[in-house]
Order: C-alpha cells, then structure tokens, then sequence
C-alpha cells in the first residue's frame, strides 16, 4: 500500500496529471495510474544515487548534472532521454531483466549482463499487461483477441510531446508523438495520441 498525498519537496509540491490525488493505493495502481506522489516517495526512500543507478543500469544515459537539475524528479520523467535509450530498457524487461546494448545490425557483437531482478520484471509485466487493463486503440476487440503485451505512457511537460513504450517478450517498441521544433499541442497526451499507434503495432499479425 502507498499513499497518493500531497507533499512538499524543497518547496516543489508535485501533483498528477488530473490534479487528483487518489490517497491510499496499492503500488499496483499507482503505477498504472502514473501516480507522481508515491513515486516520488519511493525515490525519496531508496535514495536518488540509488535510483539513479537502477535507471543507467538498463542503458538510459543521465547527465553528469542530473541530481542538480532534476533531483528526485528524475523517477517521473522529470530529465531527457531518447527514445532508443527508453525502448531498449523495455526491452531489458522483456528479456527477463538482462541488458543488452542496442544494435543496429544483428550481426553486431553485444554482451548481456543481469541488470534488474527477474521476480520484479515478471510483477512489472503482470501489472502494465493488456490482459488486466484494456489498451486504448483496442477497443473492438473481445478480450480472448487482446494480444499479450505491456505498456507504459508519458506526457512531457507543456505537452511538448506524448510517448507509449512496451513489449510483447519477442518486440520492444516505442512510439513518440510531437513535434521537432518542441512546441506542445493540447493532443499531445500519452494514452490518447500514442498508446493507439503502440497498440496497432502489437496487433499486427
């Protein structure tokens, strides 16, 4: 259980995307909500170089300066990182919780290391699965034809941009939606603009 509460960091008081907090819920939940506060709370508790350390484990570089310019921000999207660097990550989930560095050609050379815990790959995939939530994009489908993949969404900030990233345990793959020059559009919204393009890529046959 965690508890979805306003709090104050240093004079920063996060709040969700719908500006509701949803008080007390299990960790299950809060993670398919994107739930910002116990998040944050988390990250708070372990630590931000150990959460940090979690998040380059699974190749996604940080800057040198991120523990100045995002601080604990960083658990909820609060610094850059790119696309491939994000997908490759899901990808790490999808193998059980072994890093691979990206390849463009399969022929490449690369060496797997463990990275994250098996035991909490397989929770993370039961709790962001299209078997327990119905994915948007999805929604003409009977349940027994939902195929098997998990997913996550974002919004940057302004919505500069929307992204909907997961796997299916053989595909990893992310879909960003925006702009180039970063201006923001009200449509920019994970689930709506970009979790229908992820979904359409996991049905196809």
């Amino acid at each position: 259980i965690v508890h979805d509460v306003p709090v104050n960091l240093g004079g920063w008081e996060p709040a969700n995307f719908d500006r509701v907090f949803a008080g007390e819920v299990t960790a299950a939940e809060a993670l398919r909500r994107s739930l910002n506060s116990p998040a944050l709370q988390v990250a708070r508790g372990v630590g931000l170089g150990r959460c940090c350390g979690v998040i380059e484990s699974v190749g996604i570089s940080l800057p040198a300066d991120v523990a100045s310019r995002a601080g604990l921000a960083v658990a909820v999207g609060g610094i850059e990182v790119s696309l491939l660097d994000l997908t490759n990550a899901y990808a790490c989930l999808g193998r059980g919780g072994r890093y691979s560095r990206a390849r463009l050609f399969v022929d490449e050379d690369t060496v797997a290391r463990q990275a994250l815990n098996p035991n909490a790959c397989r929770a993370i995939d039961d709790i962001l699965s299209s078997h327990g939530r119905r994915p948007n994009g999805m929604a003409d489908l009977v349940p027994e034809e939902v195929p098997w993949f998990m997913w996550k969404t974002g919004t940057s900030s302004g919505r500069r941009d929307a992204w909907a990233v997961g796997h299916n345990r053989r595909w990893a793959v992310g879909v960003w939606v925006g702009r180039f020059r970063g201006t923001g559009r009200f449509e920019y919204v994970g689930a709506q603009a970009a979790e229908p393009l992820l979904a359409r890529l996991f049905g196809l046959p």
